[in-house]
């Protein structure tokens, strides 16, 4: 049986060099999701599988759902350290780190790691994370060329595992600060969730495109989040104030580093032995958008869910989300 999970008490001997490349490498913009152009995405979001659950039932607490918040609260800050064979100077001690890739051996069972991709986000007071999971991959598909609500009712409806590629993530974080627990449901979103508490330097790996996870509002009790927007900035000052400023230039607000969560992002493809390595290398069983579209129409007629003429968009989207995708209902929104 694969363990769901694995936690790492003390990743690095020493955090402060990582902790100082994470300062180096601002300005952080804020994290903003791809557009892909395809008739199934008409009307919906990238993320609708999310966004709609939040704004229904809110965190996990069952709290913060509202619209004139949504973006604010949940568009945090991020960076890239590793990318591919993009590397900031120094971040190899994260991408390369071996206790990371023994954590994504155990979860996948698999023989070959291949790290790829390493960010780092900044959350800021008032800032949380709804229940999701990451978006998956397959052959052929990921967020680039796939809207990402359709790249998760892939994995959830079970027809494409032959073409998904395993992906482990780790969050390592840097800094504390308050709350911002991190919570995942690895027995299934019926269960009770597990919570992890966010330790410094610790470090939490899971498959997060399988096991839906959340993170609780971040900072003081009843914190209020900055007026963020698009093109706001922020540069992390690890010795002064960190500091947003608006797409003009001007300041938003000011940060001290410990009113801030600085979390690291590790992602690496797992590969069962060399041959499997190899047939994602060749870029076997390739799959297309229309492909997948078709698979899971059919799919959809068996189960009685379309009869006749398929649904135009946006119903066809909004009817995969309903039938395949799942997050926890808050338990005081399930007794109401």
């Amino acid at each position: 049986m694969t363990a769901r999970s694995v936690h790492i008490a003390s990743l690095f001997k020493d955090p402060e060099p990582m902790l100082r490349l994470c300062a180096e490498i601002s300005p952080y913009g804020l994290y903003t999701s791809e557009r892909v152009d395809h008739p199934i995405n008409q009307g919906l979001s990238e993320r609708h599988d999310v966004m709609a659950h939040y704004l229904r039932y809110g965190n996990r607490m069952g709290d913060g759902g509202a619209v004139k918040t949504l973006a604010r609260r949940t568009n945090y800050f991020r960076g890239e350290l590793a990318y591919g064979d993009r590397l900031q100077t120094g971040a190899g001690a994260i991408l390369q780190h071996e206790a990371l890739a023994s954590a994504a051996r155990k979860i996948h069972e698999c023989d070959v790691v291949v790290p790829h991709i390493v960010f780092a986000n900044v959350v800021v007071p008032g800032q949380e994370l709804a229940p999701h999971t990451d978006v998956p991959e397959f052959f052929g598909c990921n967020r680039k060329t796939m809207p990402q609500w359709l790249v998760v009712v892939m994995l959830r409806s079970g027809l494409f595992d032959e073409s998904r590629l395993r992906i482990a993530t780790g969050v390592s974080w840097l800094s504390s600060g308050e709350g911002g627990t991190f919570a995942c449901w690895p027995d299934g979103v019926d269960a009770p969730a597990v919570e992890v508490e966010a330790a410094p330097n610790s470090a939490f790996v899971i498959d997060n495109c399988d096991v839906v996870h959340a993170v609780d509002r971040f900072g003081p009790l009843g914190a209020e989040v900055a007026p963020l927007r698009p093109g706001m900035q922020l540069d992390l000052s690890l010795d002064g104030q960190s500091v947003v400023t608006d797409p003009e230039g001007a300041t938003v607000v000011r940060y001290s580093l410990d009113e801030l969560r600085v979390a690291l992002v590790w992602k690496a493809y797992c590969f069962e032995d060399a041959a499997d390595l190899a047939r994602w290398q060749r870029g076997d069983n390739q799959l297309t958008i229309d492909v997948v579209i078709d698979r899971i129409v059919q799919d959809l007629r068996v189960r009685g869910r379309i009869t006749g003429l398929a649904p135009s968009s946006p119903e066809l989207g909004l009817l995969m989300i309903d039938e395949y995708v799942r997050y926890p209902i808050p338990a005081v929104c399930a007794a109401a």
